[in-house]
């Protein structure tokens, strides 16, 4: 692990740190690249800044909700996150999910068209946010015996790379996001769809792997979670496709 790469005199370069700002560069500009085409440049970078902004809120509270271990109600630890990093993962998704709702309703876009371009942004944001974390050694794995396992700082046994693990099912994820948006025929939250479907599935089966003491019904809460978003993301894609089916029926009708 490598949480801080260089120093500048007294000035700590953190890897961490250095990463999520690499991906909030790269990831605001893929939305703006795809995004140009559904809306104006004003409505995506407020959009992004508004839900950079809470959801990054809403991932640290719920992140010291759940670890007051950590923090021992210090206020000083709460905002010093590179010392005391650490983010609820599904807290800052459905809190940005939800920012990014209000917003577009408020603006009267079409939610499920504006998550479509967000969602490319977002998956390249999250590789680089996992090779920030696979540095600072964020997220700890369960122990392993195989040769992959890697040392974690505070535990004497090797551990699933679970960043890693990340890396490599986002990587295709993204490349076969990046096909799908190029198709014509798309409907409103194909797009969003795929993505939280992959997601889901992906982080149920990671869950296995990661060190974790909250279950509830003889799952981790987390696999809960993710079983939500395959279905709701399942509904969305059957719904849509069944909808195109429809209109192409419609209108094969009318060209006859």
């Amino acid at each position: 692990m490598l949480p801080i790469l260089f120093s500048l005199g007294s000035i700590n370069i953190y890897s961490f740190g250095l990463f999520l700002f690499l991906a909030f560069i790269f990831g605001t500009f893929v939305v703006w690249k795809y995004g140009r085409k559904e809306a104006s440049d004003e409505f995506i970078f407020d959009l992004i800044f508004y839900t950079l902004i809470l959801s990054m809120l809403g991932g640290r509270i719920a992140f010291i909700i759940s670890h007051p271990e950590i923090f021992t109600y210090n206020i000083l630890k709460m905002l010093h996150l590179m010392n005391f990093p650490g983010f609820s993962y599904y807290a800052a998704l459905i809190t940005g999910m939800i920012t990014l709702s209000i917003f577009s309703i408020y603006k009267k876009m079409p939610p499920l068209k504006v998550l479509d371009f967000i969602v490319l942004g977002l998956t390249l944001a999250l590789i680089l946010g996992q090779f920030g974390c696979f540095l600072n050694g964020c997220v700890v794995g369960v122990k392993t015996n195989l040769f992959w396992g890697l040392p974690v700082v505070g535990f004497t046994d090797k551990r699933h790379p679970l960043p890693l693990y990340e890396i490599l099912i986002l990587i295709p994820s993204y490349l076969l996001l990046l096909k799908i948006s190029a198709r014509q025929n798309k409907f409103p939250g194909f797009l969003s769809g795929i993505f939280f479907l992959i997601l889901g599935i992906s982080q149920f089966v990671l869950e296995f792997f990661r060190e974790s003491s909250v279950y509830l019904f003889q799952l981790k809460f987390n696999q809960i979670l993710n079983l939500i978003f395959i279905l709701g993301s399942s509904i969305l894609l059957l719904r849509g496709l069944a909808g195109n089916k429809i209109k192409s029926k419609i209108k094969n009708l009318f060209n006859k």
